[in-house]
């Protein structure tokens, strides 16, 4: 079963997502704490994800530091990193971000149903 690792720091949107990508048959996880940067990577790495989906947008995970720290991790080297966010698609930031992770994706183009048929395709994409 492919596995996703959900990162986000408001409960109610991490929630619908993780119902979302169960739907469509993702195991999914999520980090106890968030404000613990090596205790969350550790809980990502023990989860051995195939996917790891991001909202970068907060003080917590200091924007483009968090997408860096998790490809820089070794033990995630094969992990796909995806960038969903509310934070408007344009500007520098959106720009940093498409550089660092594999997939950036808007909130306000892709509700949580869409953005999980759409990690659906990618996944059956790259078993190909």
């Amino acid at each position: 079963m492919t596995k996703v690792f959900i990162i986000e720091k408001d409960i109610t949107s991490a929630s619908r997502l993780e119902a979302k990508l169960a739907l469509v048959g993702f195991k999914v996880g999520r980090p106890s704490v968030l404000q613990d940067l090596s205790l969350l990577l550790s809980e990502a790495i023990s989860f051995g994800p195939d996917y790891i989906v991001v909202e970068p947008n907060s003080p917590v995970f200091e924007e483009v530091g968090i997408i860096r720290v998790i490809k820089e991790e070794e033990r995630l080297k094969d992990t796909s990193v995806f960038v969903y966010s509310g934070q408007e698609k344009k500007g520098t930031i959106w720009q940093k971000w498409e550089q660092i992770a594999d997939h950036c994706f808007s909130k306000t183009d892709l509700d949580a149903e869409a953005f999980a048929d759409k990690l659906k395709k990618i996944s059956k994409n790259k078993k190909k």
